[in-house]
């Protein structure tokens, strides 16, 4: 009774995990290639792409200035761009950016590679 009952929860565990989203990137090393600082769209939204784009991000990632490690995030990616040094980026692909028809994802982690 309980191995059956055990089943019938993980499948309905397994259900509502596509619907919720979450994290997903970080397992390949990515250079940025674009920066983009919008001076007024999203009160300051700053969007980042890389090489070979994370599937379900394909349009970049993006951060935005009222997020906490705006400051520490956006410097890493500014130092990466611009040594062209190897990325590991992690982000949200339940939040879009409102900004692009492409699937922009907000970034919830990067680290150098």
């Amino acid at each position: 009774m309980k191995t059956r009952q055990i089943g019938l929860l993980f499948a309905m565990l397994l259900l509502a995990l596509p619907a919720a989203g979450g994290v997903i990137g970080g397992y390949e090393a990515k250079v940025v290639t674009e920066v983009f600082s919008y001076s007024d769209f999203g009160g300051g939204d700053v969007i980042f792409r890389v090489n070979g784009p994370i599937r379900g991000c394909e349009g970049g990632f993006w951060l935005r200035p009222t997020d906490p490690g705006f400051k520490p995030s956006l410097a890493t990616v500014l130092l990466a761009y611009g040594s062209k040094a190897t990325v590991r980026v992690w982000a949200y692909d339940d939040e879009p950016w409102p900004g692009s028809p492409a699937p922009t994802c907000r970034l919830y982690v990067i680290s150098p590679a």
